[in-house]
């Protein structure tokens, strides 16, 4: 880690994986964390979150992989950002165009690399990630598998892995081997809020 890309004051802070030349590296992006607006949500989606929370900042988490899905500009991403400062976690955003590196063999020895700096939970963040989580085809067979032996396989118990993804599919899209109980710790579905619900989100900003 003679980059010091992991620095030890890891709170609210979110990190990225890069490819710096042939190699595959971890930049720190800087301080990312928002406060957690409740009225902006449902209570079955403050809920579902605060459940992730929970769940996610145990020694023993029952699944490893929580999916936000829902519209565009529905908050998925802002709870994610309140999450930061919710649960004591390394967070590193896996960019949806390195995607591919989850399968990569750099991949393992750069997490292994964090682990030894930072004996806390890693929780990777993979934004817009349909296609690793749609079901299996040719073009996207590798992510996925990837994607289950971190959430669900030895390499992610040791290294204590959870994942946030985000997407905008409908939830009857995604991978049955995913939907798995005790891989999945919870499909959080963020709907638009009904007219009485936005009102107050309405009058409270104006």
């Amino acid at each position: 880690l003679k980059d010091k890309y992991v620095c030890t004051s890891k709170k609210d802070l979110v990190f990225s994986i890069v490819k710096d030349g042939g190699d595959l590296k971890i930049r720190n992006i800087g301080v990312a964390n928002l406060p957690l607006v409740e009225d902006n949500y449902s209570k079955d989606v403050i809920a579902d979150y605060k459940y992730v929370c929970q769940v996610f900042g145990s020694k023993t988490p029952s699944g490893r992989i929580c999916i936000l899905n829902g519209p565009p500009g529905t908050g998925k991403s802002s709870l994610i950002r309140a999450s930061l400062s919710d649960i004591d976690a390394l967070f590193i955003v896996v960019p949806s165009n390195m995607l591919s590196a989850l399968d990569k063999p750099e991949f393992l020895p750069l997490l292994l690399d964090v682990k030894k700096t930072h004996d806390i939970p890693i929780i990777l963040i993979v934004e817009d990630g349909d296609s690793c989580l749609v079901p299996r085809k040719s073009d996207n067979i590798s992510v996925i598998s990837s994607l289950l032996n971190l959430s669900d396989g030895i390499i992610g118990s040791i290294i204590d892995i959870r994942i946030f993804v985000t997407t905008n599919s409908e939830v009857q899209e995604i991978d049955e081997a995913i939907m798995r109980p005790g891989r999945l710790c919870k499909n959080i579905n963020i709907d638009p809020l009904n007219y009485d619900d936005s009102n107050v989100v309405y009058q409270r900003l104006t």
